[in-house]
């Protein structure tokens, strides 16, 4: 089958093949209001217009993580999509966490409060 290409945020990707459309499509990775084309057409069209796609695309949400499993969105985004052109992509996800190579050093207690006299009277 011919690849498609989809346009999102300022960037252009291609997917290889229908079954990798369907399957973003399947988990919620395309959107209905996604534009996309045909490997060979001119115009780019929202998602709904492709007859193949409008099943796939009114997936519930539930059904959607369902199909994804156990499957990382990032990780199937990667392995189905190529970068073409536009705005470089960002990363999709935010699990990427600044960790300090050393633990800070610990810090030093406080000094001890000094005994009250008491007077007695």
């Amino acid at each position: 089958m011919s690849a498609y290409h989809l346009r999102r945020e300022g960037s252009e990707y291609r997917l290889n093949d229908v079954e990798s459309v369907l399957r973003l499509a399947r988990v919620g990775l395309i959107r209905a209001d996604d534009r996309l084309r045909r490997e060979g057409e001119k115009r780019f069209r929202v998602a709904t217009s492709f007859k193949e796609l409008r099943e796939a695309l009114a997936t519930d949400t539930w059904d959607a993580w369902e199909a994804l499993g156990d499957s990382d969105p990032d990780a199937l985004w990667a392995a189905s999509v190529e970068w073409t052109g536009g705005k470089e992509p960002e990363p999709t996800s935010e699990k990427t966490v600044d960790v300090p190579a050393q633990a800070p050093p610990a810090e030093e207690p406080p000094p001890p409060i000094p005994p009250v006299e008491e007077k007695l009277v």
